[in-house]
């Protein structure tokens, strides 16, 4: 993944759905999850369940908005983990 990611953990359904949900509705550029050889749209919950959610995930977003890229990284930053 190139640019700027962050590592987050969605431990729970309803965090699950609430970060797809904001995805879907907040931000218009593409949202990528990569977990281990795995890269999926981050919009989609078959995606998203196809990953090891009992481990981090990389997200990050495919946008010329800096505005856009700037909400969605705090709009993220309530899952971020750090180290492991």
């Amino acid at each position: 993944m190139g640019g700027r990611v962050m590592k987050i953990r969605l431990n729970m359904i309803e965090e699950i759905m609430k970060f797809i949900n904001g995805c879907c509705s907040k931000f218009t550029g593409k949202i990528f999850a990569e977990q281990s050889n795995q890269k999926i749209n981050a919009k989609s919950v078959l995606g998203l369940y196809s990953l090891d959610l009992s481990k981090p995930i990389l997200v990050r977003i495919d946008t010329d908005d800096k505005n856009e890229e700037n909400k969605f990284y705090e709009f993220v930053k309530q899952w971020k983990v750090d180290g492991e």
